[in-house]
């Protein structure tokens, strides 16, 4: 009796380029998304004492601890083109490093540098994105065609008792 190999089913094309990673439309630096301009200044500039909540304070420093990961706060550094030096326990210094980007106003445009990058790989993908479609496609009838097939009386790999 004959076996049906299984083809396996194509994988979405994914790009890596310096710490970016561009698939299926979306560009990210080091799995993270980048914020716009008012996100990251929302997320990290502590709120003026006298005009918040105690409630209101509690919630931004939950975010602050929960969503301002070192992994966060480098990823828009990178995006927002920010050079710094990776070392052991820096959280506070980037914190520190993103919150004077933010007040220098540099997280008000990305730089031509990273939108280069993600033009390119954007470019880079279309193509790969098709082939990755026509696989798919193909992929798909195929499997249709082998489901279609087990189990009836002509196919080839069931066995005949008659």
């Amino acid at each position: 009796m004959s076996h049906a190999i299984e083809s396996k089913r194509p994988s979405i094309p994914v790009l890596e380029q310096h710490a970016f990673t561009y698939y299926d439309g979306t560009f990210t630096c080091m799995g993270l998304c980048r914020k716009t301009e008012n996100e990251p200044q929302e997320l990290i500039m502590e709120p003026n004492a006298g005009t918040v909540t105690a409630e209101a304070r509690s919630i931004w420093e939950g975010n602050l601890n929960k969503i301002v990961t070192t992994q966060f706060l480098e990823a828009q550094l990178q995006f927002y083109g920010e050079n710094y030096y990776p070392y052991p326990a820096m959280r506070r210094v980037l914190l520190n490093m993103l919150r004077q980007a933010v007040e220098a106003g540099k997280c008000r445009q990305v730089p031509d540098r990273v939108n280069r990058i993600e033009a390119e790989m954007r470019n880079k993908y279309e193509p790969l994105f098709e082939k990755y479609q026509i696989d798919l496609r193909a992929w798909e009838v195929a499997e249709s065609q082998r489901h279609a097939t087990q189990g009836s009386p002509n196919c080839r790999d069931t066995p005949t008792f008659w």
